[in-house]
């Protein structure tokens, strides 16, 4: 089976092939039509709305999304609650959200979760589409392949490539081919039912493949016992010893993520990129060769410290907006949290993100309490 697209870790890899960059962070965020960035443009906040022309790539995380340039000379890497694509891009998406809406041409490839993704009439994606999500619907035109991990799919436009869906276990699972459906090649769909679909719709015909248990397990998360306990006993016994010293960094940490959500994720994103170029500029200079070695040191154990942050930041936001009556243990709280994260990051889809968000911001309260530190 190829779940290519279910790989989105791909949002993890940031390119680092240009040094010049411009970023931004707060409550709105406005890229003005005439406003030119000449790099990558970072930017985090609740609201974002781009217009201008950036010439380089764009990271954007937030709760509503909009890029509406005909001047988009790279690729998007977006994650929020929804996200919308308009004009003219010339690159690339990778995007992460709840609702996905693209009404744009799209030079290469379209890779996306979320709960719903929409590719209207005036879309024209040159590449190809992978998805997993909930539900998709395209009308408008996709050069490339379509791929998909969803419930429902209904097609009202063209697909020259094949087309490959696998969709959920589920009795109302459903691929509807809309009148203006017309697939160029062939549809290969796996389910746990036959469905009765319109043969005149695709041009190379239609595979119906069942959904075996061996399709199964590889959509499912796997837990064991043993490996819960192998994975959380030594992070946890960590996590202990750092609370036993560091109590009021963690509470401090949530109470700065709490104020600046916006400002906090993009220094962790800012971090996660920064810190490797740095590395790389010092491992090819001869003299930087053993600062780059302790840096490097220093950044992998912090990688394993942001973890067990972000895990707090993440039972912590829960205790405070559901529970609040809670008066046991807040270590305990830390040991739960640790679980509760070990499960989250082994579910589709959506998983991954909710921790990579508190993950960045992790990274983001350690960053903040490492500059101001130095300053004072």
């Amino acid at each position: 089976m190829k779940f290519k697209f279910i790989l989105l870790a791909l949002l993890l890899i940031w390119p680092i092939s240009s040094l010049a960059m411009s970023a931004s962070s707060g409550n709105y965020i406005t890229l003005a039509a005439d406003q030119v960035v000449n790099g990558n443009y970072y930017t985090a906040g609740n609201k974002i709305e781009i217009f201008g022309t950036v010439n380089g790539d764009i990271f954007a995380a937030g709760n509503d999304i909009v890029i509406d340039s005909s001047n988009i000379n790279g690729d998007i890497f977006a994650a929020g609650n929804t996200i919308t694509i308009k004009g003219k891009v010339n690159g690339s998406l990778r995007l992460a959200g709840q609702k996905l809406v693209v009404e744009a041409e799209i030079a290469k490839n379209i890779l996306a979760a979320g709960q719903y993704l929409d590719l209207n009439k005036d879309s024209k994606v040159q590449g190809h589409v992978s998805f997993a999500g909930q539900m998709a619907s395209l009308n408008g035109w996709v050069g490339g392949r379509w791929e998909s991990v969803l419930e429902n799919l209904r097609l009202n436009g063209q697909i020259v490539g094949d087309a490959e869906v696998y969709l959920s276990d589920n009795q109302t699972a459903n691929i509807d081919l809309a009148s203006g459906a017309n697939i160029q090649g062939s549809l290969k769909y796996w389910s746990s039912q036959n469905l009765n679909l319109d043969q005149t719709k695709v041009k190379q015909g239609i595979e119906y493949h069942t959904i075996t248990q061996a399709i199964q397990n590889k959509m499912k998360p796997e837990f064991t016992l043993f490996g819960i306990i192998w994975e959380i006993l030594p992070i946890s016994i960590v996590a202990l010893l750092w609370w036993r010293f560091s109590k009021k960094f963690f509470n401090e940490s949530y109470d700065l993520v709490k104020k600046h959500p916006g400002k906090s994720l993009l220094w962790g994103l800012l971090a996660l990129i920064v810190i490797p170029i740095i590395l790389i500029l010092l491992m090819i200079t001869v003299v930087g060769i053993p600062l780059a070695l302790i840096l490097l040191v220093s950044f992998l154990v912090v990688l394993y410290l942001a973890r067990i942050l972000a895990a707090w930041l993440f039972i912590r936001l829960i205790q405070q907006t559901w529970w609040k009556n809670y008066r046991g243990k807040e270590w305990a709280l830390l040991v739960a949290s640790l679980v509760i994260m070990t499960f989250l990051v082994k579910l589709p889809l959506v998983g991954w993100l909710i921790a990579f968000i508190f993950y960045l911001w992790s990274w983001g309260a350690i960053a903040y309490h490492f500059y101001h530190r130095k300053n004072n």
